[in-house]
């Protein structure tokens, strides 16, 4: 762990004619890179939209609040059977199964073997 990263992941994909970088020390910014042109990472802003509609506008950051509302309005959705093509809420039998397959992957690790779900 690098100083000033103790919270912060990040990804990279190379390809042969291309990649990506995405850190979530820089969550609004995605660096490419493609070949035959400039041999430099490129950063593209991001910017930043809602999931669910609010009266925040879109050049603001979401703040607790707003994340907390949107959370209400996917549950809600769901309920209601509005949600669409978007992501439902995770269910207590998908924690649990998370769970369960995290305690697993541990196990394996510590015993060096295969362990069942």
């Amino acid at each position: 762990m690098s100083p000033t990263d103790t919270n912060s992941w990040e990804i990279e994909i190379l390809g042969a004619d291309a990649g990506v970088r995405y850190s979530t020390k820089l969550p609004k910014t995605l660096l490419t890179y493609a070949r035959g042109k400039e041999q430099a990472w490129s950063a593209t802003d991001l910017g930043f939209a809602m999931p669910f509609k609010t009266i925040t506008g879109g050049i603001f950051e979401p703040g607790f609040p707003d994340i907390l509302m949107q959370m209400w309005a996917a549950y809600l959705a769901e309920r209601a059977g509005h949600l669409g093509d978007r992501f439902g809420c995770a269910t207590p039998a998908e924690a649990v199964a998370h769970h369960e397959l995290w305690a697993a992957a541990l196990r394996s690790h510590a015993g060096q073997t295969i362990v069942a779900l």
